[in-house]
């Protein structure tokens, strides 16, 4: 019997046209601009950082093309997996599927962990209150005042977390909010951004926390070798917003 948080279903129904390709070029921008900046195949950045975080960063990349929407229409692949293959899974699952859709990734610092069963999250990049969400496996590693990048999944009003988290250490964690107080500035607006900007903001920006991510942990791996948010020819790394286009058969 599938559990309800079991996305096998989704997954695979992912091979499918057009969502095969999305994930594709999804899964270039997660990794395609730290490639860049360290002229490093994919890889070779995880002989690196070590094989076990390919699995987490796909899924940051399968989560975050999991709340996109493909333009002009608005398809999203979750509402279309459900249309089609719904009647396949029960209904706690499909209630964490349309939570999921519905995420958004941010910056949290972390406090209250009881290992094994939950921990408090203050939102670094939202001026939002701090929200206690339950947590097993990753309670069981994580202590008070760590920085993670995660999406916070309501189901019901009962709080939890994604299976794509990334730890980050104090300077990466500065960058990230570094980043977003850069893009805020850029923004056409000239005050700040009303608080459904910023999650539209943080909607649009899943690669950003991935890219860094990874430049840090390359930095730290490797002393001195990695720029700092540059390309191979020296020039600014630029973020940008992902729009999928809808590709008619």
């Amino acid at each position: 019997m599938k559990s309800a948080h079991d996305l096998s279903g989704l997954m695979k129904y992912m091979g499918r046209a057009p969502w095969d390709e999305m994930m594709d070029e999804m899964l270039f921008a997660h990794l395609g601009p730290a490639c860049e900046a360290t002229d490093l195949e994919p890889d070779d950045i995880f002989d690196v950082i070590g094989d076990h975080w390919q699995g987490q960063l796909w899924g940051c990349a399968f989560e975050d093309l999991l709340t996109q929407e493909l333009e002009p229409e608005g398809l999203n692949l979750v509402d279309d997996y459900l249309k089609r293959r719904g009647w396949n899974e029960k209904a706690p699952n499909k209630a964490y599927m349309r939570a999921l859709r519905d995420t958004v990734m941010s910056l949290y610092e972390v406090s209250e962990v009881i290992p094994g069963h939950s921990m408090t999250l203050r939102d670094l990049l939202r001026d939002i209150a701090p929200v206690t969400v339950r947590e097993h496996s990753a309670t069981q590693t994580l202590v008070n005042w760590d920085k993670i990048a995660a999406r916070v999944v309501d189901v019901n009003g009962r709080h939890g977390i994604s299976g794509a988290l990334l730890p980050f250490s104090a300077d990466g964690a500065g960058r990230v909010i570094e980043a977003f107080s850069q893009l805020e500035n850029d923004g056409p607006g000239t005050g700040r951004l009303s608080p459904s900007e910023r999650d539209g903001l943080l909607k649009a920006s899943g690669p950003i926390f991935t890219n860094i991510w990874l430049l840090d942990s390359l930095g730290k791996a490797m002393p001195g070798s990695v720029p700092e948010m540059v390309n191979a020819d020296g020039d600014d790394l630029v973020f940008h917003r992902i729009v999928f286009p809808w590709r008619r058969a």
